[in-house]
């Protein structure tokens, strides 16, 4: 279906983002899309507590509004916004 072929071009995407050392962020629920591209697979991520039931077991799930883990960056959601613009303005 085409909804396939977006998921499949955001993990392209993300995937070369991650492979050029680019920094990835998601907020939310975006931090759904990273877990299903499995770039969180073993790692820990800020997300809101209602999606942490639905992350797969192989992502843990912390309580902090933001967590750097290498180019990642994952936000509880819209109450991390504004720090998690300010920590990727401090990339440039």
């Amino acid at each position: 279906t085409g909804d396939d072929g977006g998921r499949e071009r955001a993990r392209r995407l993300i995937a070369d983002y991650l492979a050029a050392r680019k920094p990835v962020a998601a907020l939310g629920g975006g931090v759904a899309v990273l877990a299903a591209a499995g770039v969180l697979d073993g790692k820990q991520a800020a997300c809101p507590p209602r999606l942490r039931r639905a992350l797969p077991a192989r992502v843990e799930a912390v309580d902090d509004p933001t967590l750097w883990d290498g180019v990642l960056l994952t936000a509880a959601g819209p109450e991390a916004s504004q720090l998690a613009g300010l920590l990727l303005a401090r990339l440039r």
